[in-house]
């Protein structure tokens, strides 16, 4: 769980910097809601459609349960489950990446100043696949090496 905190507020220092640096007119660039809704749905959708709903809940009491007691079978499920989560991140980022890169390249016509736009559209994308990389990534090691008591079955 420190690894996770410390993440938050890696992140948070690093708004707290653009802010007082730029002012939050400096964090425009990086509130691209539409990107953003992009990649975590992309990433929901993949995870959800490929692990059962039992995995998936488990997991997520897993996650936040101090006093959870699991099987291996069950810890390894949701090590499996966040893996995937992470590596989904990663991937729905450069899908939406590429689509946003390829609109771009299509509307050329359109001016500069939409050309930047969409550029950074594309990048935030890549940004926020890496940023779930890094979070589910820190979320599967401390479900991995947590100390959870596990229960040989019988």
């Amino acid at each position: 769980m420190k690894a996770i905190i410390g993440y938050v507020l890696f992140l948070a220092g690093l708004t707290w910097l653009i802010v007082i640096g730029e002012g939050w007119p400096g964090m425009k660039p990086f509130m691209m809601v539409e990107t953003l809704r992009m990649v975590l749905l992309g990433t929901a959708v993949t995870v959800v459609f490929s692990f059962p709903f039992k995995t998936l809940r488990e997991s997520i009491e897993l996650l936040f349960s101090r006093n959870a007691v699991a099987d291996k079978d069950r810890k390894n499920g949701a090590c499996d489950l966040f893996h995937a989560a992470a590596d989904s991140g990663l991937v729905t980022g450069f899908i939406v990446t590429l689509w946003a890169l390829i609109t771009l390249f299509l509307s050329t016509k359109e001016g500069i100043a939409v050309t930047f736009v969409k550029t950074a559209c594309a990048l935030t994308a890549l940004l926020y696949g890496f940023l779930l990389y890094v979070l589910f990534g820190l979320i599967e090691r401390q479900v991995k090496f947590s100390r959870i008591d596990e229960v040989k079955r019988r």
